[in-house]
């Protein structure tokens, strides 16, 4: 999501300084970024659980409560250290790289109105899974991460707003550091809590397909609801860090605060090896472990013949649309970490930005891939609701197939 654009001693004026975004770049967490030395970002968060009598609250959302009151603090104080500090355009960058690039189309235009889609598409669609996976299915592993997928993509639509405006208003933050840094820390939290919940989904079908007699019963429920916890605690504790630092930077030439992309040299230099880290432990190690479980899926379902064609379908297209969407932008600010020369920066910039905000669209996929994609959930979304609830006397096997790509005979058990 975010970028950032880096203040280094390098960055001070001098003759010899190239055009474009010398070495400045920062992660805005309103998903724009700027060409520079060290600095991006990405994010996400969410989830919950309901036995088949009693609907338990996901204690992994405490969490995301904590973060509530550094946001308001945020919309309530617009003074002193809550803006952030204070830099002279000209003290940062030699020319009007700078002034150029935040007033670009491409970030005043362009980037909100390709959030704007993500909000439009993505809110009322995850809105919608979230409710049915709350409310209308039978409860298991499966659904248990799906449903905090669903919630981790909700909350990423809820803070858009926040990221057009941003834009919109000329790349200039109105709520205070506070919130700044609260929302850096979802955008990324959102982007690396979707890919840890897709990974527990992937590994969970595997084991209900390849090893169907290893997790069985309610107790696996309880045993994914407490993965959920677990994935939601280590995303909290792996991004707290960035709520250490100062996100917002005041550029007194063009009376914008920015958000996330000024940053200050030693908070580059500390970001320099947290965003590499947070790539290879967020994104590189889980879609090894999505390869080789949908690589497992695959396998088996193609030995049983034609009738599971339609399921290595989809499995096919779940994998990807994850490379797709989430490949691009942290392979860019791997390397945007590791070559830190202006000119590597001026050139992938632009191509930072626009796959930020592609790997957005992940929200909009979602709840079509595993949902919509399916006549039989479509037919339940118009059913009446005691029809809603399936067989709760299902295999794991049986469960597992229903929630790939639920079956349209006429053998779903009523209630």
């Amino acid at each position: 999501m975010a970028q950032r654009l880096s203040l280094s001693p390098s960055a001070l004026p001098s003759p010899t300084l190239s055009t474009g975004i010398q070495r400045c770049a920062r992660t805005l967490p309103s998903g724009g970024y700027l060409q520079s030395w060290k600095g991006w970002s990405v994010a996400y968060t969410h989830g919950w659980i309901q036995d088949s009598w009693v609907l338990i609250l996901p204690l992994s959302l405490r969490g995301l409560v904590s973060l509530l009151p550094s946001v308001v603090l945020g919309l309530l104080l617009q003074n002193g250290d809550t803006n952030g500090s204070e830099f002279p355009l000209n003290a940062m960058f030699y020319g009007s790289s700078l002034e150029s690039y935040l007033r670009s189309s491409l970030t005043r235009l362009i980037l909100p109105t390709l959030y704007s889609m993500v909000l439009l598409v993505g809110l009322p669609a995850n809105a919608l899974a979230f409710w049915v996976l709350a409310t209308k299915t039978k409860k298991c592993s499966s659904t248990l991460f799906l449903l905090n997928l669903a919630g981790a993509d909700l909350l990423f639509t809820l803070l858009l707003p926040f990221k057009i405006s941003y834009h919109l208003l000329g790349n200039n933050w109105l709520f205070g550091d506070y919130a700044c840094r609260a929302l850096v820390t979802l955008f990324y939290g959102n982007m690396y809590g979707s890919i840890l919940f897709l990974t527990c989904i992937s590994l969970d079908r595997y084991i209900l397909l390849v090893h169907p007699f290893l997790w069985r019963g309610s107790r696996h429920v309880w045993q994914a609801a407490g993965v959920c916890v677990g994935v939601w605690l280590a995303v909290g504790l792996g991004l707290s860090p960035l709520l250490r630092y100062h996100h917002s930077q005041h550029v007194p030439e063009l009376n914008i605060t920015t958000c996330h992309d000024i940053l200050e040299p030693d908070t580059e230099r500390e970001l320099a090896y947290y965003f590499p880290t947070l790539v290879v432990l967020g994104f590189a190690m889980p879609f090894v472990l999505i390869t080789f479980s949908y690589g497992g899926v695959l396998w088996r379902l193609l030995r049983r013949g034609q009738h599971y064609g339609h399921v290595v379908r989809l499995l096919v297209l779940v994998l990807l649309v994850f490379a797709l969407c989430f490949t691009p932008s942290n392979v860019l600010l791997f390397f945007h970490y590791l070559q830190p020369q202006p000119e590597w920066h001026n050139r992938t910039y632009t191509w930072y930005v626009l796959a930020l905000a592609v790997s957005a669209f992940n929200n909009c996929l979602d709840p079509f891939i595993y949902f919509y994609v399916s006549h039989d959930f479509r037919a339940r979304l118009r059913a009446r609701p005691c029809c809603w609830r399936g067989d709760n006397k299902s295999s794991s096997g049986r469960a597992f197939e229903k929630l790939v790509l639920p079956q349209r005979s006429s053998e779903q058990s009523q209630p």
